[in-house]
C-alpha cells in the first residue's frame, strides 16, 4: 500500500462548542460527527493564538508563536508602518529555521497542494498553492461594497433602492473564497492526484464573519431564546456597531439572526465536506487517506462582550475541534486531555513514520494519549494574542490566568474597554463560562499560574541563527498585485481598518 493521502481541513472561525460531536444542541454538522465516530476527538485542543496567520504557522511548524516569529495577523496602519512589521516578521520567521510540514512532505514524495488565498509563507513546500479561486464578478465586488457604504452613509433612498443596494452588497459579501469554489477546486485536484500520494490542505471561510451561507442552511436554525429579540443596536458601543456595520449583512436586526447565520455557514461547510468523502470513497482512496479537522481558533458570538470576532482569550475563541480519523487509528475514541495545535504536526509525522528530531517542535505527538499509553498529558496550555490586545494565557484542566503586562496594553483597540481586566483568574470547575475574575480571591493561585506563565514566555523565543539564503528571502517576496488582493480581503473580513 502506498503512504496514505492526506486531506487536512482548516475551517476558519470554526469553535468547538457549535458541533453535534463536541455536545452542540442544533444540528449543524452530521458530516463532522460521522467522522467523529469513525475516528479521534480531542475535546480539549486550543489554538496557540486567536489569530490565522500565527495559529496556521504553528499548525504547519509545530511550534508556539513565540518560537516561530509570527506573533500578529499582519501589520496594519495603527501599529506602525505596515511594510516594517511584516520585514519585522519575515526576520524572526527565517531566524527560526522553522520548517512547514509541506515541506516535510514534499522531501518524502508527496504530491503538495493548498486551496487557500492567504499565501505568504503559508504557501512553503506546496507545488500547488490555489490563491484567489473566486470568480470574476467576485473581484469586483469590494468596488460595490466600498459604494454601498457611502450611500449608505450619506444619502437617505427610498426602500425599495436601497433593498436593491443591499442586494449588491451581498454580492460583495462574497469577497472571501465561497466554500462551495474551495470544495469544486479541491475535487479536481483530487482527481489529477488521486493516483500519487498526495497532502491536500483546504481552508474554508464561511464559518468566519461575514456568515453568508446560502439561505437554506441558515433556514433550519431557530430559537435562540434572550438574543432573538436583542437587537444590534442594543448590545455595545458606538465604535463597536461601526464595526458590526462592517461584519454584518445590514438587513440583520437581532443577534439571534447572526447566531443563526453561524450556525447556517457550519452546517454549509459541513455539507461541503460530506462531498469531499464522497469524492474519496468514489476514487478508492478513503481508507487510505489520513483526515485531520480543526480550525485555526474560535469565535466569540456574545461572550465577554465581544461581539462577532475572535479576540479575547477565554474558550470561545481559543477552543477549537480536533478530529483525526485513519484506518490505523482507533475509532470512536474522544480524550479530555489538553492538546494544541503545536501537537497536531508531530502526531501526523508519527502516523506517517517521519522522524521530526531534527525540526526542534515544541508540540508532541498524540499518538500515545490515542492508545492510553501517555498517563497524564500536558499540565497546561499556553496561548498569546498580540492584535488588537496584549494578553496571554495559561490555562489547566481548572483554572485560566490571563495576563496583560499594564492597562493600556489590555486595552481592546476594537471595542474600547478591557475585557476581563489586567489580570484574570477563572476558576473553571465552577465557572466553565468564565464569567467571575476571582483573581483577587485567590490571591495563591495567581502567583501560581502567573510564575509558570512568565517562565513560559521567557523561555520561548526565536532563535538567532544565519541570515537566510536569498533564494528562501525571495520565496517571501509578494508581487504588489498579490499584497493588494491579500489586503483587500483582509479588510473586508474585518482584519484591518
Amino acid at each position: 500500500m502506498n503512504q496514505p493521502n492526506i486531506l487536512f481541513i482548516v475551517a476558519d472561525a470554526l469553535r468547538a462548542r457549535n458541533l453535534g460531536c463536541y455536545g452542540y444542541c442544533k444540528n449543524t454538522s452530521p458530516n463532522i460527527d460521522k467522522l467523529a465516530d469513525e475516528g479521534v476527538v480531542f475535546e480539549n485542543a486550543f489554538s496557540c493564538s486567536t489569530y490565522t496567520y500565527p495559529s496556521l504557522t504553528s499548525i504547519f511548524t509545530g511550534k508556539y508563536p513565540r518560537s516561530h516569529g509570527v506573533m500578529t495577523q499582519i501589520a496594519t496602519p495603527r501599529q506602525a508602518p505596515r511594510s516594517q512589521l511584516l520585514g519585522q516578521t519575515l526576520q524572526r520567521l527565517n531566524e527560526s529555521q522553522s520548517i512547514f510540514l509541506a515541506e516535510v512532505l514534499k522531501s518524502k514524495g508527496y504530491a503538495t497542494a493548498a486551496v487557500d488565498w492567504v499565501g505568504r509563507w503559508t504557501k512553503r513546500g506546496f507545488d500547488y498553492y490555489s490563491g484567489d479561486v473566486t470568480s470574476a464578478s467576485q473581484k469586483l465586488s469590494p468596488y460595490l461594497l466600498a459604494f454601498y457604504r457611502i450611500v449608505d452613509k450619506h444619502l437617505h433612498l427610498p426602500n425599495k433602492i436601497v433593498q436593491s443596494l443591499i442586494g449588491f452588497r451581498r454580492q460583495s459579501r462574497k469577497l472571501k473564497v465561497h466554500g462551495s469554489a474551495v470544495t469544486r477546486e479541491a475535487i479536481k485536484l483530487i482527481r489529477e492526484l488521486h493516483k500519487k500520494s498526495f497532502f491536500l490542505f483546504l481552508h474554508y471561510w464561511d464559518t468566519h464573519t461575514i456568515y453568508d451561507p446560502p439561505r437554506y442552511s441558515t433556514d433550519k436554525f431557530q430559537d435562540y431564546g434572550q438574543y432573538d429579540n436583542l437587537g444590534l443596536g442594543e448590545i455595545s458601543s458606538p465604535s463597536t456597531m461601526e464595526r458590526l456595520r462592517k461584519r454584518v449583512l445590514p438587513e440583520l436586526k437581532t443577534v439571534g439572526e447572526v447566531l443563526a447565520r453561524y450556525d447556517g455557514a457550519i452546517s454549509f461547510v459541513d455539507e461541503e465536506f460530506g462531498r469531499l468523502i464522497k469524492v474519496l470513497e468514489s476514487w478508492g482512496i478513503s481508507d487510505n487517506t489520513l483526515i485531520i479537522l480543526t480550525s485555526d481558533h474560535g469565535e466569540s458570538l456574545t461572550e465577554h462582550g465581544i461581539y462577532f470576532s475572535h479576540h479575547g482569550l477565554y474558550d470561545v475563541t481559543i477552543q477549537v475541534p480536533l478530529i483525526v480519523r485513519y484506518q490505523g487509528l482507533p475509532k470512536g475514541k474522544r480524550i479530555r486531555s489538553l492538546v494544541q495545535h503545536i501537537d497536531i504536526l508531530p502526531t501526523m509525522l508519527n502516523i506517517l513514520n517521519i522522524s521530526g528530531r531534527s525540526l526542534s517542535l515544541d508540540g508532541s505527538s498524540l499518538i500515545p494519549l490515542m492508545y492510553d499509553k501517555a498517563g497524564r498529558w500536558r499540565k497546561a496550555v499556553y496561548i498569546e494574542e498580540s492584535e488588537v490586545e496584549q494578553k496571554a494565557a495559561i490555562r489547566t484542566e481548572s483554572y485560566k490566568y490571563i495576563r496583560s503586562p499594564s492597562a493600556k496594553q489590555a486595552l481592546c483597540k476594537e471595542c474600547g474597554l478591557i475585557h476581563g481586566g489586567v489580570e484574570e483568574l477563572y476558576d473553571l470547575t465552577q465557572d466553565p463560562e468564565e464569567t467571575v475574575n476571582v483573581a483577587e480571591d485567590k490571591p495563591r493561585q495567581v502567583q501560581k499560574l502567573k510564575s509558570r506563565l512568565l517562565r513560559f514566555l521567557s523561555q520561548y523565543g526565536v532563535k538567532k541563527s544565519l541570515e537566510p539564503s536569498d533564494e528562501r528571502k525571495r520565496s517571501e517576496d509578494s508581487s504588489p498585485e498579490e499584497e493588494r488582493m491579500i489586503l483587500k480581503r483582509l479588510r473586508a473580513l474585518g482584519y484591518m481598518d
